[in-house]
């Protein structure tokens, strides 16, 4: 699969992921009110649209005991995903990330919910962050 052929796959996929994701922060943020935060899924990436199984599902960021696995939305196995939450001077909202690996090229891209666009950033290659770069 050539690099835009990958990613277009993902987003596909990410589609209906991300409308159950929408659902559960709005039930999530009506119990908390705050959106959840869920860490990177994956400990390897995904790679050239090969499917992964995310294998960190149940990790929580040190201020919120939820996990993914609590959090019950579905998750993406084409791409490493991430969620984190904010809260602005325009109000709250969350962006989801998605990061894998194109050949040699470390891809990423991030959808914001809420008020602040500027936090939707399109797919842009990046070096590859340590956490995934042994």
């Amino acid at each position: 699969m050539a690099n835009p052929d990958v990613l277009t796959t993902v987003d596909t996929a990410f589609a209906s992921v991300w409308s159950d994701i929408q659902a559960k922060q709005d039930s999530y943020f009506a119990a908390n009110q705050i959106y959840f935060q869920g860490l990177w899924t994956h400990s390897n990436l995904p790679a050239d649209g090969n499917a992964v199984d995310p294998d960190l599902l149940g990790s929580h960021p040190t201020n919120q005991s939820a996990t993914w696995n609590d959090f019950g939305s579905a998750t993406m196995n084409l791409a490493a995903m991430k969620c984190d939450q904010y809260l602005g001077p325009d109000g709250a909202g969350y962006v989801a990330s998605l990061a894998l690996m194109v050949g040699s090229d470390f891809w990423i891209k991030s959808i914001n919910n809420g008020p602040e666009d500027e936090r939707s950033i399109d797919w842009a290659i990046m070096d590859l962050p340590k956490r995934w770069n042994s």
